[in-house]
């Protein structure tokens, strides 16, 4: 008559050679598990300096300076050179965040992502270059 292994040996023995292949999976799954949570903590700090750029684009697209011709007449508004380089730089600094954002989504590439994010927040009108 065969004898039974018990429980406890069953387990010994499926945790020994048989077990690698699910050892590697988990470690691979893990692993995969921590990098995409990093890599989602860099994208959700990307959202917020988008939004933040967006902000910024937005006050820098109203007119600085106001030109008074009469007493009783509206002024008249237009930018100022200063405030149509900030405004430039602002806009150029989000459509690089935004294209680095959507690379780092689709490709998995976050390296220019991760250099814009370096470079600090919206710096008025400044890229960090």
């Amino acid at each position: 008559m065969e004898q039974k292994q018990s429980i406890r040996e069953m387990v010994v023995e499926s945790l020994g050679v048989k077990a690698a292949p699910i050892r590697r999976q988990r470690l691979v799954d893990s692993m995969v598990e921590e990098a995409l949570d990093k890599q989602n903590a860099v994208l959700l700090k990307a959202h917020t300096a988008i939004e933040e750029q967006e902000g910024l684009v937005k006050s820098l697209s109203n007119p600085d300076v106001r030109n008074f011709s009469a007493p009783d007449s509206p002024p008249s508004t237009s930018f100022s050179e200063k405030r149509v380089g900030e405004l430039k730089k602002a806009k150029e600094r989000l459509v690089k965040l935004i294209a680095a954002f959507d690379r780092a989504m689709d490709q998995g590439d976050f390296k220019e992502l991760g250099n814009l994010l370096n470079q600090g927040g919206p710096a008025k009108g400044t890229d960090g270059q």
